[in-house]
């Protein structure tokens, strides 16, 4: 009985699958060496033929997920999530009673919705822009040298 030589295409798919799961060259090599005992130099063009279409497919698999993204944060504009600067010129406008706020109060008229301007809340929002912008990162200071550069000595 004659031996039959592996279908091309059924080789090329099967390297093409191992690289999905990162093989290198030289352990599709062995496995060229007992599975499909092909010549050397044509598992070579078979494994070039492959690399080549596992470079393609990466690439278009990237080109795709970039796609995903745009198109995350085009849905993200579009709901209008507010970016940081608008964020910040939101609670600004919080803080000085440039947007009113409302609170509902018990009168003897029932409830009524009343305008009103608290400086708890324009003290928080003031808080918020200041986290926002960093205002609370510490400072470093050089309190040991006066700026005189320090030389450390390890020895005793």
């Amino acid at each position: 009985m004659a031996d039959l030589k592996p279908n091309k295409q059924i080789v090329v798919d099967e390297i093409l699958s191992e690289l999905d799961f990162g093989i290198t060259y030289n352990e599709c090599l062995l496995l060229n060496r007992t599975k499909w005992q092909l010549a050397d130099r044509t598992f070579v063009r078979y494994w070039n033929e492959a690399r080549t279409r596992f470079s393609e497919l990466s690439e278009r698999t990237q080109i795709a997920f970039a796609d995903i993204y745009l198109e995350g944060k085009k849905e993200a504009l579009k709901k209008a999530i507010l970016n940081k600067h608008e964020r910040m010129e939101l609670l600004t406008k919080l803080a000085t009673g440039e947007i009113p706020t409302w609170r509902e109060v018990i009168t003897d008229a029932g409830i009524q919705k009343l305008e009103y301007y608290s400086g708890a809340e324009a003290k928080a929002a003031i808080a918020e822009i200041n986290k926002m912008d960093g205002e609370y990162a510490p400072i470093r200071k050089d309190i040991t040298s006066g700026g005189e550069k320090i030389n450390i000595s390890f020895e005793d």
